[in-house]
Parts: C-alpha cells; sequence; structure tokens
C-alpha cells in the first residue's frame, strides 16, 4: 500500500474527472500520524446537526473508517490519519453512494 501513486478517476454523467495527487504516503514520517480523532468526531457532530437543520443528508464515516481501521490499519485508508488515501477515499464514495441512494 505505501510508496504507491495516489489517482483517483471519477465518472458522472458520461463526464470523467482524474485526479492525480503527489502525494506518496511512504513520505509521511510516523511521527505525524494523527490518532487522536476526538475533535474530528466533534465537529461530525456539528455537521450532523446542520444537516439536520437544513434538511440536508449527512453521510456518517467516522464509525466506518473506525471499523475499517480495526480491521486493516488505519494506515490504509488515512494515510496521515486524517486525509484519506485511494481507499479512503473508495470507502467514502462507497458510504455517500449508500446514502444517495437510498433518497
Amino acid at each position: 500500500n505505501q510508496g504507491r501513486l495516489q489517482f483517483v478517476k471519477l465518472s458522472v454523467a458520461g463526464k470523467t474527472l482524474r485526479l492525480n495527487l503527489a502525494i506518496d504516503p511512504a513520505t509521511v514520517a510516523q511521527k505525524y500520524f494523527v490518532k487522536d480523532c476526538s475533535e474530528v468526531k466533534k465537529y461530525a457532530q456539528v455537521v450532523k446537526k446542520l444537516a439536520n437543520e437544513y434538511k440536508a443528508s449527512f453521510v456518517a464515516l467516522q464509525d466506518k473508517f473506525d471499523a475499517a481501521a480495526k480491521a486493516h490499519g488505519a494506515e490504509y485508508y488515512l494515510y496521515d490519519g486524517v486525509h484519506p488515501d485511494v481507499a479512503g477515499g473508495k470507502l467514502i464514495a462507497d458510504e455517500w453512494l449508500k446514502v444517495f441512494k437510498s433518497k
């Protein structure tokens, strides 16, 4: 997983977006890896409250990332403990599709 070039390709309504990121997870020092996501959980609660207030969809991700990290290691999904790599992006996309397909 580490050392790979990050590449995302997304096709929507016949249009294709390709995103190349110059981020190599192997270059991120382990000492910068974020292990405490308590602030992220607080932010998610605020976003969920706003989504409810404005009748917008809310895609809950933290529990999904927590479970995935427990199964495969957080570094597989989040190269620095916060920002997703390709596997993390797929997890986000899958959860986003579940929410919007159910509407």
